[in-house]
């Protein structure tokens, strides 16, 4: 089991799971940033606007009076490798192996097992998000939920030198996997304000909002590892918050900065086999720039700020250069393409494609893929409604 079908069945059992339960802001998803490379901070439309670029909120139609977001999913997953696969195959093969098995069959699971040790960690982000917005002229006001999930599995594995198979099982049983993880719940208010001065037009927006930060960390064997135990030991904290955002506009030009997540969070997971992990929700700043004509849109982002989260695990680490572009056909379909590249180097190049459908400028249903290698994919989708 190699390729991404298994890897996003994972991811989207983790969706389903933590959909009623505590996000912030280190990944979102929906399917028109996901098809665009994941920009949108001067880019995104004013239903994005508590997720991107509180500012944008003030960037809508005039005949724009209403508009609600239900919801906006994401997935990603990187595992680079492939040690959910190799991890599946252990506990498939393991009930069919005994000291009688043939040293062959043995071998090879014995050789499996070697090759987990120095994986580097599974990553697997989760975002959902709901919006309610209403643009007035005066100030624009909008309320929203956000949940985010992400969790980092890794293996410690017990090498084995050995072909005798009580040795490679020893080893085996002896070999466990850790999931540590954390989840971060926004309810809050999104206020936006447009100034203009001749033909320039400045936007600013603010979200004060509520924050649940939630820990995970559970370990097991390999034989009874499942990704999808990562809370069964959690535990959780409330805060608060609050996202800026500045939008400038000049005919068709757009320049927005991001700054959200001002104070800095930190939450650390109960101890395990006598350690724990402190997971770092750092202010998160990213810079946009977006050409915008009634049918095509060109954009750029890039973050200011390189987000650690968990201060035990590097290669976690991310900071995202993005370039995306859409053509909207007479604001019935829209089509889009993109490419992000991690600064980092932890996550690989990705390039990323989405549609669109937007009936009477009305209903809209966007859907969008990233795809690097059969290693790492996202997915993201939304559906809107607009009057």
């Amino acid at each position: 089991m190699t390729n991404l079908n298994s890897k996003f069945l994972l991811g989207l059992g983790a969706t389903l799971l933590v959909s009623n339960m505590a996000h912030a802001s280190n990944f979102y998803a929906d399917g028109r940033t996901t098809g665009m490379g994941g920009t949108g901070v001067a880019s995104g439309n004013y239903l994005s606007a508590p997720f991107i670029n509180p500012a944008l909120l003030a960037n809508s139609k005039v005949t724009d009076n209403f508009g609600l977001l239900l919801p906006s999913i994401g997935v990603q997953v990187s595992d680079k490798d492939e040690s959910l696969s190799d991890i599946m195959d252990l506990q498939d093969d393991f009930d069919g192996l005994s000291e009688n098995s043939s040293q062959e069959s043995i071998d090879a699971f014995a050789k499996t097992l070697n090759g987990l040790e120095g994986d580097r960690p599974v990553v697997t982000e989760v975002s959902t998000g709901i919006a309610i917005a209403l643009p007035f002229e005066a100030i624009s006001v909008a309320l929203f939920n956000q949940n985010y999930v992400n969790l980092v599995s890794m293996t410690d594995v017990q090498s084995v030198d050995s072909n005798d198979w009580s040795s490679v099982e020893q080893a085996y049983q002896n070999s466990t996997g850790s999931i540590v993880g954390v989840g971060v719940m926004d309810i809050g208010l999104t206020l936006a304000k447009k100034f203009s001065f001749d033909e320039h037009k400045l936007s600013v927006g603010v979200s004060p909002k509520f924050q649940q930060l939630s820990s995970f960390y559970s370990m097991s064997s390999l034989d009874d590892f499942e990704l999808t135990d990562y809370d069964e030991a959690s535990q959780s904290e409330n805060t608060f918050n609050i996202d800026l955002g500045f939008l400038y506009q000049w005919h068709d030009l757009a320049v927005g900065l991001s700054a959200k997540n001002l104070i800095a969070q930190e939450i650390e997971t109960i101890e395990v086999a006598g350690g724990s992990h402190i997971y770092n929700l750092d202010p998160d700043v990213t810079v946009g720039i977006a050409y915008q004509l009634e049918y095509f849109t060109m954009a750029f982002d890039a973050d200011l700020t390189k987000q650690t989260r968990f201060d035990s695990i590097e290669s976690d680490d991310t900071q995202y250069l993005r370039v995306g572009m859409e053509g909207n056909l007479f604001h019935w379909a829209q089509l889009r393409l993109g490419y992000e590249h991690d600064l980092e180097g932890n996550l690989q190049d990705a390039v990323t494609a989405g549609i669109g459908f937007s009936p009477f400028d009305v209903v809209h249903l966007d859907i969008a893929a990233s795809y690097a290698d059969e290693t790492q994919a996202a997915i993201g989708l939304n559906l809107s409604l607009t009057l």
